[in-house]
């Protein structure tokens, strides 16, 4: 969402309960003018219309031009981010990726299902492994290297499947 947009639909939300101040603000004034000329109460009764018509607009305003403060993060968020760092910083070969390390193990698959079929072929045809290969620490990160020269935005992901091999499947983020 763009700040303007953003800016809009909370002050939008605000209005809701700024309305609703001037709305029972209004009405005590009106209670109090209930002996006063019809021309007072009109008056009142602009006022509060001409608030009320303000209001959403110089919210709006108030919210887009605050300065953009630095996104706090809760603890939780931070440790979060601080794994996913240490994992990206680990190399490929000592990630563990549920209860086994995939070096060692045979490739019975490379799924590249997301990628159209000439860019499938072209990129199985820079990778370093092929189906039937033994996986070496090496050889997996020969592949995520290879990987990030045809593309840097494809991922890989290892997976070891039922009978203890691996399946190399490599995914467009979304």
């Amino acid at each position: 969402m763009t700040p303007v947009a953003m800016a809009i639909s909370r002050a939008l939300i605000h209005f809701v309960w700024q309305g609703s101040i001037v709305g029972l603000l209004l009405w005590t004034v009106l209670f109090a003018l209930r002996k006063r000329s019809a021309n007072s109460r009109y008056v009142a009764g602009c006022a509060a219309l001409t608030v009320s018509a303000l209001m959403p607009v110089v919210t709006a305003w108030v919210i887009y031009s605050r300065p953009k403060e630095k996104e706090t993060a809760g603890p939780l968020t931070i440790k979060l981010a601080e794994m996913q760092k240490e994992f990206n910083d680990t190399p490929l070969p000592q990630r563990k990726i549920g209860p086994v390390v995939m070096a060692g193990r045979v490739v019975k698959r490379i799924n590249t299902a997301d990628l159209p079929d000439s860019v499938s072929n072209d990129l199985l045809s820079r990778l370093p492994v092929r189906e039937g290969d033994n996986l070496s620490q090496d050889s997996i990160e020969q592949t995520a290297k290879a990987l990030r020269a045809f593309d840097e935005h494809l991922r890989v992901h290892f997976r070891a499947t039922d009978d203890g091999q691996v399946e190399i499947r490599i995914v467009v983020p979304r």
